[in-house]
């Protein structure tokens, strides 16, 4: 039989165990928090500059995400964390100088770097509010606007064209016109580099189809090695692997640089825009100092990459974007630009219709509103 001291001690032994439980159980949940709050993000992507058609992002969906940091709207600018995602190659190149700054304390607030080899990374990163700016293809920015239905903004343009036609120094051709019954090994089918190509060509009175023989790879490195063991004469190749190329077999040359064969073609002789910077629009209505700020320091970087190819490209190699030995030789060629604004708008409207007019997939379906375009505060 229970006494009633015997029944307050098994009671206050059962309250004692109970409150053990709770408290373990407590530990538990803040260690499963906290683990889950200090996960980064590792990319490891090592895709091309150039996007394909836009379907390459239809697994991506708006942002849901709410564990991402974030800055409350009253924050004096110099406290916001602007996290920026970069590629690797000519359009991550000329943000080099403002992550030497930042690594040196010497940047207004506090800058973070996501540098990724593809693009299709980049578009999940700020989709999923992961990245506040991200440098991308021009028509992946116009996708990923018409994928999130506005949650984008095209804030800048950062390089023109990186393409060129390259073939042996044996053989010379006067203007687009002498292509004529040639073939040329290019990657990039169903992307820019295919629409950009055909787009000339077509300006020049030659059919794409009929005239001209165009052998599509899958990988600009595989283009590259034709030319190299001489089993083709032309190729199109894209930054840096022009450069490479030109390295290590000087008989082979630049016969067309598509950046100026664009201009002569294109309407108002727009630039062939096609590396760019997005913002989310949710960040800008926020923190439209902040935007204006890294604009600013976009635009000191790539003077300063422009300026000094040979210093820009050390920096290039220190945060991994590409050898210091190609970037310096590549800077020249890879058409580093600071476009904002109505220029910005003026180019890439006809750069996005050109590849809209060759397939609407590409840029996600439909040409851009005009609240795509961010012309400044």
């Amino acid at each position: 039989m229970i006494t009633y001291h015997g029944l307050r001690k098994y009671c206050s032994r059962l309250m004692a165990l109970i409150l053990v439980m709770v408290l373990m159980l407590t530990v538990v949940a803040c260690s499963n928090g906290k683990s889950q709050g200090d996960a980064t993000v590792n990319d490891t992507g090592t895709g091309s500059e150039t996007a394909d058609e836009g379907s390459e992002i239809a697994g991506i969906a708006p942002s849901t995400n709410t564990d991402a940091e974030t800055v409350t709207s009253d924050a004096p600018v110099d406290k916001v964390k602007l996290r920026v995602g970069v590629l690797k190659g000519p359009t991550g190149m000329g943000v080099v100088q403002i992550m030497e700054r930042r690594e040196q304390g010497d940047t207004k607030f506090a800058y973070e770097f996501i540098i990724s080899g593809a693009p299709v990374d980049m578009a999940g990163l700020i989709t999923s509010g992961n990245l506040d700016i991200a440098l991308l293809p021009t028509n992946m920015a116009a996708a990923l606007y018409n994928k999130t239905e506005g949650k984008v903004k095209l804030i800048h343009i950062n390089t023109l064209g990186v393409m060129s036609i390259v073939g042996s120094d044996s053989e010379t051709f006067a203007d687009i016109k002498d292509l004529r019954g040639k073939t040329i090994i290019a990657a990039g089918q169903g992307a820019a580099p295919e629409f950009v190509l055909n787009f000339i060509l077509e300006q020049n009175g030659l059919d794409p189809k009929a005239d001209v023989t165009i052998d599509f790879k899958s990988e600009h490195t595989e283009v590259a090695s034709l030319l190299l063991s001489k089993k083709n004469d032309l190729v199109l190749l894209a930054e840096p692997f022009t450069t490479s190329v030109l390295m290590q077999d000087n008989t082979n040359k630049i016969v067309f640089d598509l950046t100026g064969e664009w201009e002569k073609v294109a309407e108002n002789n727009a630039k062939l825009v096609m590396g760019a910077a997005v913002v989310r629009t949710e960040f800008l209505a926020e923190y439209p100092e902040a935007v204006e700020i890294f604009l600013r320091d976009f635009d000191a970087s790539q003077q300063f990459v422009n300026a000094d190819p040979e210093a820009a490209a050390q920096l290039i190699e220190k945060f991994d974007i590409f050898k210091a030995a190609v970037a310096a030789k590549a800077i020249p060629r890879s058409y580093i630009v600071s476009l904002t604004g109505a220029e910005m708008k003026g180019d890439a409207s006809v750069f996005l219709k050109v590849l809209f007019d060759n397939n609407p997939k590409s840029i996600g379906g439909k040409l851009p509103e005009e609240d795509f375009y961010y012309l400044g505060p």
